[in-house]
């Protein structure tokens, strides 16, 4: 019987219950069920990161305010929450940090 962790390719059983999971140190590509997760960092110093963050989000809260329709769509449909009435395709040219995020995506 192969048991829950089924089998490996030489033939050992795979343990399906104290397989390690931690993503805590790995990067590049990891396969998780069915469906490769490519983790890997934007920044070495993560304060930079937490800074476009902030930046992120203070340009966003200033859109929200600005789309009265999607306040009004989003009590109807979005309960608790607001979603954009509409989608800005280019985003990167609207929130100057949307820009920097994506010159740092690109290399990825």
């Amino acid at each position: 019987h192969a048991g829950p962790g089924g089998v490996l390719p030489d033939g050992r059983l795979r343990d399906a219950y104290g397989m390690d999971m931690s993503m805590e140190g790995r990067e590049g590509v990891l396969r998780l069920f069915p469906s490769p997760i490519y983790r890997k960092r934007l920044r070495s110093d993560g304060s930079e990161l937490k800074a476009l963050n902030e930046e992120i989000a203070v340009n966003f809260k200033r859109l929200m305010v600005r789309d009265e329709k999607g306040i009004e769509w989003s009590k109807t449909h979005y309960a608790g929450g607001y979603t954009s009435y509409f989608s800005l395709p280019a985003l990167q040219k609207w929130v100057p940090p949307i820009q920097k995020l994506e010159e740092w995506l690109e290399p990825h």
